[in-house]
């Protein structure tokens, strides 16, 4: 049975200006503070948002190996959050991160961070489970890698995210 958790729009979750490509951010530290600043300008959440990612990131890695791509997926809980929102990061150089359901010395370079800002926890499974459709399927490591262009990554992202649960 779907409840209305699961049949959310995640469309409007998404957006140009949260779309960062080929950032010069080189630590998780610097993804995080860096993001913060960003989405705190946009009134997206408030200051302490990037610290409640790092801690959770420490608790509980968000590192993902796939075939061809290392993704990581961070969220925290919505205290910081004023609106819902997933962010898309690819920097300039792979980023380390803890590697999910594995050993604290186990790391990976991410290449994408796609930050998931959700106001309820019942979403973080429908949202997961997208972010796993997008990178293992077929040609989207090429476009999430090496496009420079914000649409297609937004078109990619919307269309793995509009999939039902």
């Amino acid at each position: 049975m779907k409840t209305a958790d699961t049949e959310v729009d995640f469309n409007s979750y998404f957006s140009p200006d949260l779309v960062f490509l080929d950032v010069p951010w080189a630590t998780r530290a610097d993804v995080f503070t860096e993001l913060e600043k960003a989405l705190v300008a946009k009134g997206v959440v408030t200051a302490g948002y990037a610290n409640d990612l790092i801690e959770r990131e420490v608790k509980y890695p968000t590192g993902l190996k796939v075939p061809g791509l290392n993704v990581a997926i961070p969220h925290a809980d919505p205290v910081h959050l004023v609106n819902p929102f997933i962010a898309f990061i690819r920097p300039l150089h792979p980023v380390p991160f803890g590697v999910m359901a594995s050993t604290a010395d186990d790391t990976l370079e991410a290449s994408i961070i796609i930050v998931l800002g959700l106001s309820k926890d019942s979403l973080q499974l429908r949202a997961l489970q997208a972010v796993i459709g997008l990178i293992t399927k077929e040609g989207s490591a090429q476009t999430l890698q090496g496009s420079g262009d914000v649409t297609s990554i937004l078109d990619a992202l919307r269309e793995e995210f509009s999939k039902p649960s």
